[in-house]
């Protein structure tokens, strides 16, 4: 059985690069985008080097020192942590009744707003922003 991830991949890349207007893209070299890449889809591709002291705008935690030092690079995620079980508290059971065989938990449904602006750049749209009542843009914009 196929990994979800590189089935997940596969299909996201197929629909972004059978636009006629991409080129070459980038990404950084994450096991995600190195599988996506061995799959063929993406020929193309160019992978960034995702380390300390390079400027990767894909990648910027590796920019930052202190990104590996937690109560200075992720002193903020507990705090978002807490507002998103807060404003998506009732998301969750709402777009679960539409699932079978998936439980969603805050992260899921955390990721599929943020799936929301990646498709809408790479694509132009995406069906993922047309889940959230105003409500919840709100506080993903808050969080």
């Amino acid at each position: 059985m196929k990994n979800p991830d590189v089935k997940l991949c596969a299909k996201l890349c197929s629909r972004i690069f059978r636009l006629p207007s991409r080129g070459p893209v980038s990404t950084t070299d994450h096991d995600r985008g190195q599988r996506c890449k061995s799959s063929k889809l993406l020929q193309d591709t160019e992978l960034i080097m995702r380390a300390c002291q390079f400027n990767n705008t894909l990648a910027p935690y590796r920019s930052c020192a202190n990104n590996d030092v937690p109560h200075r690079g992720y002193r903020g995620q507990p705090y978002a942590d807490a507002w998103k079980a807060v404003y998506l508290r009732d998301t969750v059971p709402r777009l679960q009744q539409y699932l079978d065989g998936v439980e969603l938990d805050i992260e899921d449904v955390y990721a599929m707003q943020e799936l929301c602006a990646f498709e809408s750049v790479a694509l132009g749209y995406s069906k993922f922003c047309e889940l959230f009542r105003k409500e919840e843009w709100e506080g993903f914009d808050y969080s």
